[in-house]
């Protein structure tokens, strides 16, 4: 909430995004400089990717069970925010819900999905949703 005298800082949003996989950490740069720094919940990436990758950032997207949610939709704000590399498989998103799915081949028995991705709380995840546009550098470091 802004009042009488209070001063706004706005932000070009061309921020660029590293990733840091042992500190668990994403952080916004702007022209080379330190802007925010986010703590992940979790970074799982895939076996596939090699590290340190240089990636950028693909469409976002905004979903309400599966279907896009555009952010005239009063449903927007409720909506799970997904933040995509161009490449490899990498997301930014919250937490996934952890789903069993049966391995047949090897014991029968339900096993939990795998999923990779930056995993951040929410609140971090919205915001970083509001400063992300297409095409940012996203660099992945050990």
């Amino acid at each position: 909430m802004l009042h009488p005298g209070d001063h706004l800082l706005v932000a070009p949003l061309d921020f660029d995004f590293g990733v840091d996989l042992s500190e668990k950490s994403v952080v916004l740069v702007r022209k080379g400089r330190f802007f925010k720094e986010y703590k992940a919940v979790d970074v799982r990436i895939p076996p596939t990717m090699r590290v340190p990758a240089e990636l950028k950032i693909g469409m976002k997207s905004a979903t309400i069970a599966g279907k896009t949610v555009p952010s005239t939709d009063p449903r927007y704000v409720d909506a799970e925010k997904w933040i995509p590399s161009d490449k490899g498989g990498l997301i930014m998103r919250t937490v996934p819900v952890a789903r069993p799915v049966v391995d047949g081949a090897a014991t029968g028995q339900p096993q939990e999905a795998v999923e990779y991705g930056i995993f951040l709380r929410r609140e971090d995840l919205d915001e970083i949703y509001a400063l992300t546009r297409s095409g940012a550098k996203l660099t992945i470091v050990r």
